[in-house]
């Protein structure tokens, strides 16, 4: 564990000199340093995805749930910073939707780690009507039981034995749990009120979490902003031109990232001292305040040609 918690003192520093950032004269300059101290972090959550337990060098299932979670947030990071490289903000959008949805359920399931099974379970509800259309169409064939139809029954079983959930008793009470608050159904957990139980108000979800959906659901909002030129009379064309990354975006995911970060570095290391890590996440934090301090300023001003976002 010490050699893994040796890689966060090894990783290297993004500079973020106050000087250098006042002067900045391009909205590049700041989408540059602003997606270095993005990889950065990312860098960091790789390296909370090799926590382990020293003894087995394995998760049990339920530190398996949280830290699936982790290794999800660092590839979708991944991808992030890869589109961002090609300028296509329409997809760092779509996949950072993803990752605050992410970073939700690790918070909540920290939060409230009896439901962990009930994650599980919930994730195999799609699964289970799988199988259960499988076995109807055998029973319709007169037991007859096609190669694929063997392969897709046999893949279905792994998953439920890796859940330790047996697939003749899995009932859709278990399931529910992930979704309902109460035994009567009558209170759903939905998005909103898991991010007010883990201290996120309506308002940032509207901001950081509410507006990235219209990409994932391609609505009328994403057409409007990506994908159509705009002309007088309210005519519209065509536009397959792919626009810049936002600092802005990335200032929000590295907010939200880094308390996640936070309370699964507080989650899986209780006993030890982690003050150095919380100190190294939060100097991140700091830095893009800094940066979008900066930038804030910059777009306020008056530019010629120049596509500011």
């Amino acid at each position: 564990m010490d050699n893994i918690l040796q890689c966060f003192d090894d990783l290297k520093k993004t500079e973020v000199d106050e000087k250098i950032i006042s002067a900045f004269s391009d909205n590049d300059q700041f989408l540059e340093v602003t997606l270095n101290l993005f990889r950065e972090l990312n860098a960091h959550i790789k390296c909370l995805g090799l926590l382990v337990p020293e003894k087995t060098g394995r998760w049990e299932i339920k530190q398996a749930v949280l830290g699936g979670q982790i290794i999800r947030l660092y590839k979708l990071n991944c991808a992030i910073y890869e589109q961002a490289l090609e300028n296509r903000l329409e997809i760092c959008y779509i996949l950072s939707r993803l990752v605050y949805e992410t970073v939700v359920n690790l918070r909540f399931l920290i939060k409230k780690p009896d439901l962990c099974n009930n994650f599980i379970a919930f994730s195999l509800k799609p699964e289970k009507k799988l199988r259960d259309n499988i076995i109807k169409n055998i029973k319709n064939n007169k037991g007859e039981i096609k190669p694929i139809e063997k392969r897709m029954l046999d893949s279905i079983k792994f998953d439920f034995d890796c859940a330790g959930i047996s697939v003749q008793e899995y009932t859709n009470q278990l399931s529910d749990k992930w979704v309902y608050k109460d035994i009567n159904k009558k209170q759903k957990w939905t998005f909103s009120n898991k991010l007010e139980e883990i201290g996120i108000n309506q308002d940032a979800y509207e901001a950081i979490f509410g507006l990235p959906s219209h990409s994932v659901h391609g609505d009328w909002q994403d057409s409007l902003r990506f994908n159509l030129d705009i002309y007088d009379g309210n005519l519209f064309g065509p536009n397959f031109d792919w626009h810049k990354p936002a600092v802005q975006l990335f200032e929000g995911l590295i907010h939200v990232l880094s308390d996640g970060c936070n309370e699964y570095l507080k989650w899986i290391l209780p006993s030890n001292s982690i003050e150095d890590g919380y100190g190294k996440i939060e100097e991140i934090r700091d830095k893009i305040k800094l940066i979008c301090k900066h930038h804030e300023r910059f777009i306020s001003q008056p530019h010629e040609n120049s596509q500011l976002n």
